[in-house]
């Protein structure tokens, strides 16, 4: 892998840093990254999920009702639900 950084590398840094020192302070370390890993496990196994993500036309509510769904059966805690709309809402932004 190349050294050299572009935007979206360091935005995506940041933002990981983000999560971790929030998790840190709240003692969610461990949960969180148990929550992060289940989630990365669907979309790495589930191409519909991975190309519904993927997808610039899909409109920003939709996503978010969707992952407000995937929030509650996977009970991620109000820090990480809002971490991922965030996330989600700058993905739209940035397509």
């Amino acid at each position: 892998m190349s050294g050299t950084k572009t935007f979206s590398n360091e935005a995506a840094e940041r933002y990981a840093l983000a999560l971790f020192e929030i998790s840190n302070e709240s003692s969610e370390l461990d949960v969180v990254e148990l929550k992060v890993s289940q989630l990365l496990k669907i979309y790495h196994e589930n191409s519909e999920f991975r190309n519904f993500i993927k997808n610039p036309t899909n409109h920003l509510d939709i996503q978010i009702k969707v992952f407000d769904k995937i929030s509650n059966i996977f009970v991620f805690d109000n820090n990480l639900k809002n971490f991922f709309k965030l996330i989600m809402y700058f993905i739209i932004q940035w397509v």
